[in-house]
């Protein structure tokens, strides 16, 4: 039991390993300089609308670095604040399209760099890469988040 948890420690290990290697190589460059809590929060509200608090039990912080977190992103008009008409006390967060393009500049390879490398491979190639990221994709969708 134990050698087949250090086996399958190894392959993570390998895989997040391959993935910093290939992210460190297609890293774009940014418009907007941002902190990791704030790209983590611009996923969050990308994903739904969140409150401030539910930004916070995301993040895992306290709600007050959620609520200047959101005032920063608010401020560079990342994310946009709208107060719910059936209770003006509750403040839901949304991406704006600037927010979305800043986002995928943090959390996406540059793609002409991507595309630079793919037109190396063969069709075989890219389709057996390409088909081991889908089967991750799917197991990954399986997993508790």
């Amino acid at each position: 039991m134990t050698s087949s948890l250090n086996i399958l420690e190894e392959r993570a290990q390998h895989l997040a390993t391959l993935h910093a290697q290939i992210y460190r190589r297609c890293l774009p460059m940014y418009s907007t300089d941002l902190g990791h809590q704030s790209v983590r929060a611009l996923q969050f509200i990308d994903e739904r609308s969140q409150t401030v608090a539910e930004l916070a039990d995301r993040l895992r912080c306290a709600h007050n670095t959620a609520s200047e977190i959101a005032k920063r992103l608010t401020l560079r008009a990342l994310v946009q604040k709208n107060r719910r008409s059936n209770d003006e006390r509750v403040v839901d967060l949304s991406i704006t399209d600037g927010g979305r393009r800043v986002l995928g500049e943090h959390v996406l390879p540059d793609r002409q760099k991507l595309a630079n490398c793919l037109k190396k491979l063969s069709d075989d190639e890219y389709a057996s890469i390409a088909a081991a990221f889908e089967l991750l994709v799917v197991k990954l969708n399986d997993e508790p988040q």
